[in-house]
């Protein structure tokens, strides 16, 4: 059975997790008939040799190569791999190839995890002088750079890591927290390595080759429209560019030595991906090469890629060997395989830059490194961010938010409006739902920003379905839709209480609402999609209940109002005003559907609120789609607040 290969090493998953509609086939490499392990710089050329030997046997070659095997293709590395602390090669020879589609992968590691049976804590070890190394060793290496040594370093430094339980259960929240194109989770027997990296180190597809170095950063939006604006500016920002332009430059020269003449080319130069915590600045540069080039020629012109050492690559390993305390080991080598032509199959050769990767021994302890490139003009304490941004998807890990949360819409469904006489059975019931365009391009919305699948016509069979189970003339109902990070959806409804209609009469009877104790941080991604990560919300809600309020009303780290619980916040700041305000998005809350549909009709518009403009405002309401617009009033007791 598949699922126990997971559970009985040595075997070797690459593993493509991004969105099924984007992501190719994974590979799963089990069984063995032999490995190759090089322990020391000695080892190495016949360990290539041996790759050599296998791949042209007709074997699929699979596993890792260390940062500090370099020390083999240069004398003057020769004394990098001294501290090394894992094999420099570690690779497995198999007749054994599974290729798995997204599905197969995500059943396989849920039976191979058996189901919530298998947990784990993670401790990332603290480190109060970090700061302080990191921009001391950022001094020297500026030193380096003015004295022209060098004209750019990629600096990294690790974190300590502890795993107490289950490994396996760790890499399937890794990788569902964090999809990538070239994840890896390789297990020796003696060392796992959990990987989730974006970037392509070196492909081979028949004779020609293909690398796609990363190097330009910038943190993820906290919606679509900010995630656009931000790719704008990272594609437009000179050092970004000058970084990127370094690393393309040096792996054409490193091309230029295994590629037919004038063959090296840059289709692609300056684009952006967007991952889950960060987007990235990459390029794409190509060349051909002759149809007897093998592994070991190809690695030793290439290896390790220009991305994670900096320019010019031989002197910048030497000062990162000097300034880096230990070494890196699986991290910045190569993860990835070398399987031969087969029937149609072209020969495929794919090497991976493994950043963002943990190694983890047989006791649990184990390491996480985060680096950044760094040139002339680098700012110390601006690239200490970028390096805590790159291991934000482990830290957030580790802060709780193990699972993806699922996104939802909450709507009104007038079963009122569906007379004997109005049906029609060409048109689908969705079409009674109060707003549901409006709803389902907010759902999209997120859905494209988390990177769930999004398929309108699922969810409009699914809800057809649903909703023609629903009595005529039953109400109103409340359907609520969820979508999990598979894109799975399920539907759940309820018939609504009457208090349903828009009320903007200035005489109509007045519920109470209550300013929250505690407060929201803007910065929080989540704040701006209609998430089942709510615990907060719902906790304020039911409190607020229970002392009789409509809601609660949050403020963010700046004082500024965002929202409430359950509805979206509008005021009529004087007699004499005819639009009401509500909080602007950038407070940190979500577009709400009723906000959306007052603005866009010129009854509403955004603006920066504070506490006391909503305690002197002439009327105050809240409301959401589901309820309407209803008038309240400020609780009185505890100065208003909950």
């Amino acid at each position: 059975m598949k699922d126990q290969i997971l559970r009985h090493p040595p075997f070797v998953l690459l593993d493509d997790s991004q969105p099924a509609q984007t992501a190719g086939m994974s590979s799963l490499f089990h069984s063995p008939d032999r490995l190759i392990i090089a322990q020391s710089v000695a080892d190495i050329d016949a360990a290539l040799k041996e790759i050599d030997s296998a791949l042209a046997t007709g074997f699929h070659v699979a596993g890792y190569i260390a940062y500090e095997a370099a020390a083999a293709f240069e004398e003057k590395l020769s004394h990098i791999a001294d501290q090394s602390t894992a094999p420099l090669i570690w690779m497995m020879v198999t007749k054994h190839r599974e290729l798995l589609p997204q599905k197969e992968i995500e059943d396989l590691l849920k039976e191979s995890d058996l189901e919530s049976k298998k947990t784990y804590s993670l401790q990332i070890a603290e480190n109060s002088n970090e700061d302080q190394t990191y921009l001391s060793a950022l001094k020297k290496v500026s030193d380096y750079i003015h004295a022209g040594d060098v004209y750019q370093i990629n600096y990294t430094f690790p974190l300590e890591i502890t795993l107490k339980g289950d490994r396996l259960a760790l890499y399937r929240a890794l990788r569902q927290s964090q999809p990538v194109p070239y994840g890896a989770y390789i297990d020796t027997g003696e060392l796992s390595v959990l990987s989730f990296s974006p970037e392509l180190f070196v492909a081979r597809r028949d004779n020609q080759l293909s690398s796609r170095p990363m190097k330009g950063t910038i943190r993820r939006g906290k919606t679509l429209e900010e995630d656009q604006h931000l790719q704008n500016s990272l594609i437009s920002d000179e050092k970004s560019q000058a970084e990127n332009l370094m690393i393309v430059d040096l792996i054409r020269n490193d091309f230029s030595r295994i590629a037919k003449p004038h063959s090296v080319s840059v289709p692609k130069l300056f684009e952006t991906e967007v991952y889950k915590t960060v987007i990235q600045m990459t390029s794409e540069v190509q060349a051909d090469v002759d149809k007897s080039l093998t592994p070991s020629s190809m690695i030793k012109a290439l290896f390790p890629c220009g991305s994670v050492t900096g320019a010019p690559k031989v002197r910048a390993m030497e000062i990162i060997h000097e300034l880096e305390n230990g070494p890196r080991n699986v991290y910045c080598g190569a993860i990835g395989h070398f399987s031969p032509a087969s029937g149609k199959s072209p020969l495929d050769w794919t090497l991976n830059v493994p950043i963002r990767t943990l190694t983890l021994d047989k006791t649990g302890k184990g390491s996480f490194h985060i680096g950044s490139g760094v040139v002339a003009d680098s700012a110390a304490e601006q690239e200490y961010e970028e390096c805590l941004l790159k291991g934000k998807f482990l830290t957030e890990l580790h802060a709780s938010r193990q699972h993806a949360p699922a996104l939802f819409e909450t709507m009104g469904f007038d079963s009122h409006s569906l007379s004997q006489a109005d049906q029609d059975e060409n048109m689908p019931r969705s079409s009674f739902i109060m707003n549901f365009d409006l709803h389902m391009r907010r759902l999209h919305k997120s859905a494209t920003y988390f990177g769930y699948p999004y398929d309108k016509a699922t969810i409009d069979a699914q809800l057809d379905m649903h909703l023609k189970a629903i009595p005529l003339s039953s109400g109103i109902h409340r359907i609520k839709l969820i979508m999990d990070f598979s894109g799975k959806i399920s539907i759940q409804s309820s018939v609504l209480d009457k208090e349903t209609n828009p009320n903007l009469e200035p005489n109509s009877s007045r519920g109470k609402i209550a300013f929250a104790s505690h407060n929201l941080y803007s910065g929080d991604y989540y704040l701006y999609h209609k998430t089942t990560r709510r615990d907060q919300y719902d906790r304020d809600f039911e409190q607020a209940q229970k002392l009789g309020l409509e809601d609660i009303i949050y403020l963010n780290e700046r004082g500024e109002v965002c929202e409430g619980a359950i509805s979206s916040l509008f005021i009529k700041a004087s007699k004499s005003d005819t639009i009401l305000l509500t909080p602007a998005l950038t407070s940190g809350l979500l577009p709400g559907i009723l906000r959306a549909s007052l603005i866009a009709n010129g009854l509403a518009e955004e603006a920066t609120l504070t506490k006391k403009q909503i305690e002197d405002a002439d009327q105050i309401f809240i409301g959401n789609s589901l309820r309407g617009l209803r008038r309240v009033k400020i609780c009185t007791a505890s100065n208003g607040m909950v």
